[in-house]
């Protein structure tokens, strides 16, 4: 839907979510994650928040380094 929603706008999205996992390891665990769509609906980037801090640790998972980067785009280079 984000995708979709990117693409018919012709817009880079840059959003805030929270992510839940379904199935397998770590099922039920939520994370502070920020995805990153590109103007023509495509996702650039899924980055989970590494550390959770101060009482946020009761409630989130620690993310993973797999989206700590920054990616192109027409209007900037972005990172979360």
């Amino acid at each position: 839907m984000l995708s979709r929603l990117a693409a018919e706008v012709g817009a880079v999205l840059v959003v805030g979510v929270v992510e839940r996992v379904e199935k397998g390891p770590g099922r039920g665990t939520l994370f502070n994650s920020v995805l990153i769509y590109s103007s023509d609906g495509q996702l650039l980037n899924h980055h989970r928040k590494l550390m959770p801090t101060y009482t946020e640790r009761l409630v989130w998972g620690p993310g993973d380094t797999d989206g700590l980067r920054a990616v192109d785009t027409p209007v900037a280079r972005i990172g979360g």
